[in-house]
């Protein structure tokens, strides 16, 4: 009997095509907000709920259609690697006011209310926009293991 290996995404966490393979569950209205449409359900929908939510309430409203979790795709950075949306441990907050690879898209006291929620979820979530390289500020992904 041959093992078969899931991929997974860059940050380490099994990634699939078919969404049911990684427990994808709707995300957002849930919060009542109209933020991503799936994320891996359990810490993970919890740690980017809250995340998403004080987005929306303490650095600026979530625009309904410009945020989006689950796709099974390539990074757009790293095309030789998954994305972590591919796993559904990362979301894409207002993407048209935060494009990829710009920088500045929030201000000062903005980013430091971002800053200060990463705190609050004990650094499970890393910000796109403290990327080196290509920043990517609608970008919000998980980087612990599941554990």
């Amino acid at each position: 009997m041959e093992l078969v290996t899931m991929p997974s995404s860059y940050n380490g966490w099994p990634a699939s095509p078919n969404p049911d393979d990684i427990d994808i569950v709707p995300f957002g209205y849930a919060y009542d907000r109209p933020f991503p449409g799936g994320v891996r359900d359990g810490d993970v929908k919890t740690v980017l709920g809250y995340v998403c939510v004080q987005l929306h309430e303490r650095v600026e409203p979530c625009v309904e259609g410009w945020d989006w979790g689950y796709n099974y795709r390539a990074n757009v950075n790293n095309p030789s690697t998954l994305s972590c949306h591919s796993s559904g441990t990362a979301v894409d907050y207002n993407a048209p006011n935060h494009p990829n690879g710009a920088s500045g898209t929030f201000t000062n006291e903005q980013v430091a209310t971002i800053r200060d929620i990463l705190v609050e979820v004990g650094g499970a979530v890393q910000w796109g926009g403290d990327y080196t390289g290509t920043t990517d500020e609608m970008h919000f992904e998980i980087i612990v293991d599941a554990d």
